[in-house]
Order: structure tokens, then C-alpha cells, then sequence
């Protein structure tokens, strides 16, 4: 089960295209890591007839055998074989990514500078946490959304911004799907779930410091 807003479905071309790249950073392991160690195993010999190769057999350097296109089909196979809580995974990274930076697949890991020092920002979640009319807004252009921990294969639920990925813990139930909900995430319900949830506060905290949520003044929402 997922829950976003702001998700555009991304073209066919596009997705295959993103998903092959990431098998082939993540799936193969290095450059050297062919179908075959013998290149050999691509031609087919039979015995008698023709131009003999000095051992008594025939070359037919032409061919390419069955079983070396077999070969080669499971290769494809064997690599494209993920779980499904792994390309659940990936798919909500990919489809959290800004459009423009969908194509650089490389770049999923890169980290968002800090914009918030780590202190302004818990001071603004004690704020909230003292019912003091604070709220929290996304930042224009960010693209929140999250996988369930049943869909993820993990503890709890994950949360998925502009390709970023921010595991919670098996106690965060709701916490997700409240920071998903709106644009604008209410101060009585960040106090509430702030009591819910012990490690909601160092979400936030780090989500404000990542310029990802920034506070607004309930009169001003």
C-alpha cells in the first residue's frame, strides 16, 4: 500500500530505461563479469568434413549455438529476477525523484545539503511539541510519498522524498501517512503524533535541517 501526493506516473521508455541502469551499477559485479569465462563456448564444432582446425573437428565461426543463446537469455533472467520488496524500493526512489533528475539514475544516493542548522530546527520541533501554533510546510517541488513496511520487507514504514530514502521504526505507525497527507502538516497533528511516535522528533528534525519541511505559523497556512 502506498499513499503520495504530487506523483507523476513516469513513461515506459523511461522506467526501463532508469531500472536497467540500476541492475547493471547493482546487479552485475564488475566489468569483467561476462556470460561466458570462454569465448570459445560461442561457436559450434562438429566433427568430419571441411577445413579440419588441427584436432580433427570443424569450426563454424559463424554460429552462435543454442545453448550459448540460452546461455544468455538466463543471464537476463538471473539479473532481472528481483523481489518484489526490492524493486518496491527502488520504485519509490525512482518515482520520488524530481522529472528533470530522473535519468541520472547514478545520482539516487546523493544527499540534500543541510539548510537548517540542527539546533534552529529542534527548536522549532519543541515548538510544536509545546503547542505553540507551529506548523510545518513541504517544500515547493519536493515529492513526498511512502512504502508500508509489509510492501517494503522492512521493520516499518519508509518514507520517500525527491528519491531520498528515511526508514521508521516499527513504532512509527501513521507516521508516514501523516507526513504525506498534505502540504501542509497541521501543529495539532504533528503534536499528537509527536507523543505517538519516540523517534518522530529526530524525523522532523532532520527533515527541517534538509530544507525539506520548513515551519509556518498556523495564522499564516
Amino acid at each position: 500500500m502506498t499513499f503520495s501526493i504530487g506523483l507523476r506516473a513516469p513513461e515506459k521508455r523511461e522506467l526501463v530505461r532508469s531500472f536497467t541502469d540500476y541492475l547493471v551499477e547493482n546487479k552485475i559485479s564488475s566489468r569483467t563479469d561476462f556470460v561466458r569465462d570462454n569465448s570459445d563456448d560461442l561457436c559450434e564444432y562438429t566433427v568430419g568434413g571441411g577445413e579440419e582446425d588441427g584436432e580433427g573437428s570443424t569450426a563454424d565461426p559463424g554460429i552462435l549455438t543454442r545453448e550459448a543463446v540460452r546461455e544468455a537469455q538466463r543471464s537476463i533472467r538471473e539479473i532481472l529476477d528481483l523481489d518484489d520488496n526490492e524493486f518496491a524500493r527502488w520504485y519509490a526512489r525512482y518515482v520520488t525523484l524530481p522529472k528533470r533528475d530522473r535519468s541520472d539514475s547514478l545520482g539516487l544516493g546523493d544527499e540534500l545539503n543541510t539548510v537548517v542548522s540542527k539546533s534552529e530546527a529542534t527548536g522549532i520541533v519543541a515548538e510544536i511539541a509545546s503547542g505553540a501554533g507551529v506548523s510545518l510546510r513541504h517544500r515547493e517541488a519536493a515529492v513526498f510519498s511512502y512504502l508500508s513496511s509489509e510492501c517494503a520487507g522492512t521493520d516499518g514504514d519508509v518514507l520517500y522524498i525527491n528519491g531520498e530514502s528515511f526508514p521508521l521504526g516499527p513504532k512509527s505507525d501513521g507516521t508516514a501517512k501523516l507526513v504525506c497527507s498534505r502540504k501542509v502538516l497541521q501543529g495539532a497533528a504533528l503534536q499528537q503524533q509527536l507523543l505517538a511516535d519516540p523517534g518522530f522528533d529526530k524525523l522532523l528534525v532532520q527533515l527541517i535541517c534538509m530544507g525539506l519541511l520548513y515551519c509556518v505559523y498556523d495564522d499564516d497556512s
